[in-house]
Formats: C-alpha cells, structure tokens, sequence
C-alpha cells in the first residue's frame, strides 16, 4: 500500500489478498485472516519491524458456477470508535500509586513495575497464549518477591543415594504458595496454570488443542497477577480483578453484508468494494456513562459495469467486550 504525496509514492503499510477454498464467508474470514497474520509475523522476522494483527477488509465469493456471490466488507472508520470504555476510579488508581511510590527498595520497585508492565502487555494482544504467556511472566517476576513475603524458598531436591539436599534451579514457590494461601480454590488453579504453562513452553502437544484452556485461563492468571502486586504493595482485599478484559484494539467495526450478482465472473473486477462516508448528526451523553451516537453512512459501490451489489445486512462488530451497540434503523 502506498500514499500519493507529490506525484512520490510513500509505502505505508502492507495489503494481504488471500484466495482460499472455504464452505462460508465466515470460514474463509477466519481461514485467511489466520494465514496473513503468519505471513505477518514472518515479516517481522526478516525486518525487525513490529507489525500490527492483519484484519480483514473485504471478503466476497468468486464461485464460477454461480451468479450471486456472498459479499461482506468492514469498516474501521465509524466515527465513534474511540470511544472510552470503561470508568477510571481516580481513588483506585491513587492507591495504587500511592503505595508504589512509598517503596524503598530498588528491587521491588523494578519487579513489581516489571510486572505490571506484563500485565499491560497481555492485555493489550487478543491472542490468548500470548495474554496467558505475558501475565504468568509477570507472575515470574514477583515470584522472589513472593518467595520473601511469605517466608518460602525454592524447592529442594533430595538425592536417591545420599540424602543431601540441593536446590538444582530456581522454582515459583513464591507464585504456588501465594495461590495456595491467598486465591479461592487456589492450589486447582495454580495447577491448571502450571500444566498450561509446561504445555505451552515444553510439551510435543499441538497447540490448537490448547486454545480453549488458554482462553479461560488467561483472564484468571491476570487476575491472579494483579492480587500478587497488590499483596506486595500491601493494599488489603478485595484485590484488584477484571471479569473481562479489553484489548486496546479498535473494538468497533461497521459490516456490510450483501450479493453480488454478475452474469460472468469477470465482471466483478476490479475488486469489488463499497466507499464509505459518516457523519455524527447527534451526540447525547446520560450521567450514568451512555453515549448515544445518531449517524449517518453514505455508501458507493465500486463495481464492474455488468454487476451490481444488494445488500442485505448493515451491522456492528464489536471485538471485545466493553460496549454496547443498538442499530436502531438502517436506511
């Protein structure tokens, strides 16, 4: 992709096109935006430059044998998606810092902020081994914190033959005992986070059968991270936890959904799209936090002369959670 500026082509970014066999729109949505994500992720490899998650654009059939082709094309334009989520308590948040900044030990102090770095980390990605992977690193992190609150050291090892007592590697004793005392049901959870974890790092299991203990595990570990920072800072409980977390990705996305209907294959190219404008014809705000937004969307179909697009869906996606949408009328 490249911007016109001068008559000098200025590349800013990268366009994947993905022709794939699937049995749906939604198959092949999940199928290539997977497949350009890896390629992605090869770039960064071979460049060194951190690229963003792909997300698909515009998908639509192109089934030779058929005169109708399912269409669907997103938008990340709408103009409220920068809309603010969730509430800040500023009182939480003082308390927080407050007792962070009342530490005087150096290696707390970067431990501690170490961890919750972690913590923003996991947060900020969508992928579940790497939410899971970022907030157990945190939890490594505090883990000599841990050992030296709580009055654990690391794990001894006894030889067979001798009896002698050594400690052959550093251990999360600090973690397990933490979840153990401290978490409801803490020493089941920390087992299902350990098995996790040695499967992730060191098991020959594919991966794909991991996905759903990673998902529903990776918002419990972050729960757990942020009462092991407030523990240290000596806030009492209730300790901090999300029962949802929310990416710092757009959440918000406009979806048209529609047929395409061309009598030869041929005429839906140059690919077909729709261009997109909005306007905010009204804005109101309720003191308990609700912004309704009332606007307008303007769409152009860019297709071949021998096609032409019915559209039979208008939407919203929301990924993530911390909004809530109403389409209201479609016209």
């Amino acid at each position: 992709m490249s911007e016109n500026v001068q008559n000098q082509k200025i590349p800013i970014g990268l366009e994947f096109r993905v022709q794939i066999d699937a049995i749906s729109l939604h198959d092949a949505i999940e199928t290539s935006s997977s497949l350009a994500d890896a390629v992605a992720s090869f770039i960064t490899m071979v460049t060194g430059v951190g690229m963003p998650i792909p997300k698909p654009m515009i998908c639509y059939e192109i089934s030779a044998t058929s005169k109708e082709h399912d269409f669907v094309q997103m938008f990340d334009d709408a103009p409220f998606s920068d809309a603010s989520r969730k509430r800040l308590s500023p009182d939480k948040l003082l308390e927080k810092l407050t007792a962070y900044h009342k530490l005087t030990d150096g290696f707390s102090v970067s431990r501690i902020g170490r961890a919750i770095r972690w913590y923003r980390l996991g947060t900020g990605t969508i992928d579940p081994f790497e939410k899971f992977n970022a907030y157990w690193i945190g939890l490594e992190s505090l883990n000599p914190l841990l050992q030296t609150k709580l009055g654990v050291d690391d794990d001894k090892a006894t030889c067979s033959k001798c009896g002698y007592q050594s400690t052959p590697t550093a251990t999360a004793s600090g973690i397990r005992t933490f979840c153990t005392q401290q978490i409801d049901d803490g020493a089941k959870l920390y087992r299902r986070i350990r098995d996790l974890r040695i499967k992730i790092m060191h098991s020959k299991e594919d991966l794909t059968s991991l996905i759903s203990e990673a998902s529903t595990l990776a918002p419990l570990t972050g729960n757990v991270l942020l009462g092991a920072v407030d523990f240290l800072l000596g806030i009492g409980k209730p300790w901090t936890s999300h029962d949802e977390l929310l990416t710092n990705a757009t959440p918000y996305r406009l979806q048209v959904e529609g047929k395409l209907v061309a009598e030869k294959l041929d005429d839906l190219f140059p690919d077909p799209h729709l261009e997109a404008t909005h306007s905010v014809v009204k804005v109101d705000s309720s003191p308990d936090g609700k912004t309704t937004f009332t606007v307008t969307s303007r769409f152009t179909a860019v297709i071949g002369t021998g096609a032409r697009l019915n559209v039979t869906k208008t939407g919203m996606i929301v990924e993530g959670k911390g909004g809530e949408f109403h389409v209201q009328s479609v016209a």
